[in-house]
């Protein structure tokens, strides 16, 4: 069962999400130029090459906080009432 997103927030750079209100679902606008990291709320970060998020496609991440150069990517984050099933795996 797909259950709609019930806010969509513009993702800003080194700003940390809220954990009671996470952002589930990310949506790049522009595929990224340079590189992107992204803390998740187990304390993980990950750091993407240039390339590595693609215009149009959604990526289920539970997000806490990204660092990525604001003039060259662009992204939306998809909040939810309850955890998508695509993040039980």
């Amino acid at each position: 069962m797909l259950i709609p997103a019930y806010t969509i927030v513009d993702i800003e750079p080194n700003i940390e999400y809220d954990p009671e209100n996470p952002i589930y679902r990310l949506h790049c606008l522009r595929t990224n130029a340079s590189e992107v990291i992204i803390e998740t709320f187990d304390g993980n970060k990950s750091k993407f090459p240039s390339g590595a998020f693609i215009a149009g496609a959604l990526y289920d991440i539970l997000i806490k906080k990204m660092q990525f150069n604001i003039a060259d990517s662009s992204f939306k984050g998809y909040k939810f009432k309850s955890k998508p099933r695509t993040l039980d795996i």
